[in-house]
């Protein structure tokens, strides 16, 4: 199909049209302000891959825990580690060792932290990227920042119920309570539980439940404009019990592995010496086709739960020294108590297990020094760690005697191995960062003189048009006969640049139409002078 200047102009008018409308659309966006770059930015402006959620839209996409941020959260995923859901496992763009960071204070572990649900957050912040250098130790991938809701100034409560599926009963309850002229304090009360959904056909109990307790007491003080400091307690308590079903079972697999050989066979002789069905895919594997078990069925003995206990203060400092200098202070203090029990068998006898018993203290403090203009912005900061681990690791398995080619005796014996560590870890870091930016006021003009160039040759994209009537009290900048605020300036500035890129792609394929246009006339032995007439030589050639 040949390309008209007709064609050309209607293709023109409906990209306008639709940059006309994205300019609309873009007015009633949320602004979203995140501390990424150790100020506060507008989410907007960062030249930064970063994610933030404000609390209105993880209520509006029922995003209950970080698990949930894979399904909104490009190059982003989280899952349980080999232990279960327990056991938490990030990846940035498929790289690991992303940092975890409540209210300012590095997460020791992630155990658990799958199943911590969100309660009273402000926002949640995902920085994708290495971030060692402004945020921290263990941000390889990135960062994952989760801020809760200060205290308000104001005596509110708030409170949400919920129930669903498998017996879910959701609880969480706020209540801000101002306690003197500038001292306010946040209750927070949650509680969340569910039962499991995987029945075991041995003991009749179910896995997959989970229970979630958490309590919190957040204390702010303002005495002055410049100063604000503010204190949290925070207690959190899961208890779960992971959902396990079997989905293939081959004792070759053990033997090839040599440290587990024969483990499949035992399961099978014990089974039939009791009287059961055997370990095989007909009686164990959940939802074999002619099999014995459902989906959602297992004939897994119940090991001992997950257990996790995290307890948490952090003290925070604000100091506006001037208009351009600030300083901060955040201190951290962590406790964490871990169990977690794996069978990796999942049967009827616990032949394999994993006891792992785990206990963290941190005590962290952190310094920020920032400063700067509308040009030069600069970050300096020192950070300490004081870490204490005491790790307990017991593994109960089952030892054969391997005979003939792989096959074992019949007479097994359990054996124990129990490990102990105490571990300590302590350091500091410093580091100091500056940053340039151009003029802007040289790029706001050079922006309106190319949007009012635009307006002229278009006849349809000057300011008048694309401009959205101010939405509130801010930064004005005068173009023409409008007054824009700042936020919207710029998106004008960036459909400004799109739109000049999208007349230099009108007027190659224009001109390229033009091309093939007379190439296709010569082809056809149409003279490029006089077209529509064939030349005479080429007629008497064919006759």
């Amino acid at each position: 199909m040949a390309v008209t200047p007709q064609r050309l102009s209607a293709l023109a008018a409906a990209v306008c049209a639709a940059f006309a409308q994205t300019a609309w659309s873009q007015g009633s966006l949320e602004e979203i302000v995140v501390t990424a770059t150790r100020r506060d930015t507008n989410v907007q402006d960062l030249p930064m891959a970063v994610t933030a959620i404000s609390a209105e839209s993880l209520d509006k996409q029922n995003i209950e825990n970080v698990m949930d941020l894979t399904a909104v959260v490009p190059n982003v995923l989280l899952y349980g580690g080999g232990g279960g859901i327990s056991g938490t496992v990030v990846t940035f763009r498929g790289i690991p060792n992303v940092g975890t960071y409540v209210d300012g204070v590095w997460q020791v572990s992630n155990a658990g932290l799958l199943q911590r649900q969100f309660v009273a957050l402000e926002r949640v912040e995902v920085l994708r990227g290495p971030q060692g250098t402004l945020i921290g130790r263990d941000s390889t991938g990135g960062s994952i920042q989760i801020f809760t809701k200060a205290p308000a100034e104001e005596f509110g409560v708030s409170a949400q119920l919920g129930v669903g599926s498998f017996d879910r009963r959701d609880v969480n309850l706020s209540v801000d309570i101002p306690l003197a002229k500038n001292f306010y304090s946040k209750w927070t009360l949650a509680d969340y539980q569910k039962d499991g959904f995987v029945t075991s056909v041995v003991t009749g109990d179910k896995t997959g439940d989970l229970k979630n307790q958490v309590v919190r007491g957040d204390f702010l003080w303002t005495p002055t404009d410049r100063i604000r400091a503010r204190l949290i307690f925070s207690s959190n308590e899961t208890e779960a019990l992971t959902a396990r079903v079997q989905t293939f079972i081959n004792p070759q697999v053990a033997y090839d592995m040599g440290w587990q050989v024969g483990i499949a066979e035992a399961h099978d002789i014990a089974s039939l010496a009791a009287g059961g069905v055997g370990f095989n895919c007909k009686s164990t594997v959940a939802g074999c086709p002619g099999g014995a078990l459902d989906k959602y069925e297992s004939r897994m003995h119940n090991v001992p739960r997950d257990l996790q206990d995290l307890d948490q203060a952090t003290f925070q400092f604000d100091y506006d020294i001037s208009d351009t200098v600030a300083f901060k202070y955040i201190y951290g203090s962590t406790e964490m108590n871990t169990q977690a029990h794996t069978d990796y068998a999942g049967a009827e006898f616990n032949f394999f297990m994993n006891y792992d018993v785990n206990r963290l203290e941190l005590d962290s403090h952190e310094l920020q020094l920032t400063g700067g203009g509308s040009r030069i912005s600069w970050l300096a900061g020192a950070y300490t760690w004081d870490l204490e681990q005491q790790p307990r690791s017991r593994v109960v398995a089952l030892r054969l005697e391997a005979r003939g080619a792989g096959r074992s005796t019949a007479d097994p014996r359990l054996c124990e191995r129990d490990e102990f560590a105490h571990l300590q870890d302590d350091g500091a870091a410093a580091g100091t960062q500056f940053q340039r930016r151009k003029t802007s006021r040289r790029h706001r003009r050079r922006s309106v003189r190319r949007r009012q160039r635009l307006g002229r040759n278009s006849g349809q994209l000057g300011p008048a048009v694309l401009a959205s009537p101010p939405a509130r009290a801010v930064r004005s900048v005068h173009t023409g006969d409008q007054f824009l605020d700042l936020q919207q300036h710029r998106r004008i500035q960036r459909l400004g640049s799109e739109l000049a890129r999208g007349a230099e792609r009108l007027r190659v394929l224009r001109r390229s139409a033009v091309s093939d246009h007379r190439q296709l006339g010569r082809d056809r032995g149409l003279s490029p002078s006089r077209p529509g007439q064939r030349q005479l030589e080429s007629r008497s050639s064919r006759r």
